[in-house]
């Protein structure tokens, strides 16, 4: 239990640092504050898809993928609501993400917010018997204006 704790107060000050400067003047762009959050969650390798890439590059990331991530309908219905996009998933056998979406109105967080919900219920469901149970089961999303954020695993 106490790891528990130790572990959300740890990503509420790391998103409470990242609203704080990405809501500042000299706001962030999706891209930084995802390398922020890797830096400060110590989240091991992993690939980074970016919505700047360009269709071949390794951090493009494809209609399929975003569909196999975030459902059948996220491409075509959830993605054009998002101006900007960073998200990393672990290169190892540990389910870390983390993802940082800027909508394009505040009304659209609540459509992606619920996209990233349904992403983390779909791996507490394949991960419930595994010892990366617990890790899932404190995913966290979050909304702070035009900005949601996910994070799955990682230590402060």
């Amino acid at each position: 239990m106490k790891k528990f704790i130790r572990l959300f107060f740890c990503i509420q000050m790391v998103l409470a640092l990242l609203f704080a400067s990405a809501c500042s003047g000299g706001s962030k762009s999706c891209e930084e504050a995802l390398y922020g959050i890797c830096a400060e969650m110590k989240l091991p390798a992993g690939q980074t898809y970016l919505s700047g890439a360009e269709e071949g590059s390794d951090k493009y990331l494809s209609e399929d993928t975003i569909n196999t991530l975030y459902g059948e309908r996220a491409y075509g219905e959830l993605f054009p609501l998002i101006e900007e996009y960073a998200i990393y998933i672990s290169s190892f056998a540990e389910p870390y993400e983390a993802a940082v979406f800027k909508c394009r109105s505040r009304s659209d967080t609540d459509l992606i917010a619920e996209m990233c919900f349904a992403r983390t219920d779909i791996l507490k469901v394949i991960l419930r018997d595994t010892e990366f149970a617990e890790l899932v089961q404190e995913a966290r999303v979050s909304v702070k204006g035009k900005l949601v954020f996910m994070i799955i695993g990682g230590e402060c």
